[in-house]
């Protein structure tokens, strides 16, 4: 199962409200926190010194794209040896489900702001397609 749908902020109790949903969640985080943990022991430091993931820390985009996009360990080798095989296939749609992705977490976390931003260097090569899903988004090249 996807992490995401671990910490989903959807209720899954038939009580709608606020106070629900957040002891939902807990006891989700609760279940699941542990499990996370010795998952990430089996990867080791590698993945965690380049981009730092963790059960309840920001997790924006590496996770939730590498499900579509070729940046999951097994096509990390295909980038690196043939790259421009794998970039033909382009980004799909995986923007636009990180779009719902993104306000589905800004409807959980209402009181926080709402911001959103892509960090990781994977997105270079997609760059067209991530302005057609987010046109109004700035890219700020540091």
């Amino acid at each position: 199962r996807m992490i995401t749908h671990k910490i989903s902020p959807l209720p899954t109790t038939h009580d709608e409200s606020p106070i629900a949903q957040k002891s939902n969640r807990k006891k989700r985080y609760n279940d699941h926190v542990i499990e996370y943990a010795f998952k990430k022991r089996l990867t080791g430091d590698y993945f965690q010194a380049v981009h730092r993931v963790e059960y309840d820390l920001s997790e924006e985009c590496t996770t939730f794209c590498s499900l579509e996009l070729p940046w999951n360990p097994f096509f990390l080798a295909f980038m690196a040896c043939a790259p421009e095989k794998v970039l033909q296939f382009g980004a799909g749609r995986s923007y636009e489900f990180y779009l719902k992705f993104l306000q589905i977490l800004t409807w959980q976390a209402s009181e926080l702001p709402s911001t959103w931003m892509l960090k990781c260097p994977f997105h270079l090569p997609y760059l067209d397609d991530l302005h057609t899903t987010f046109p109004n988004s700035p890219f700020i090249w540091t």
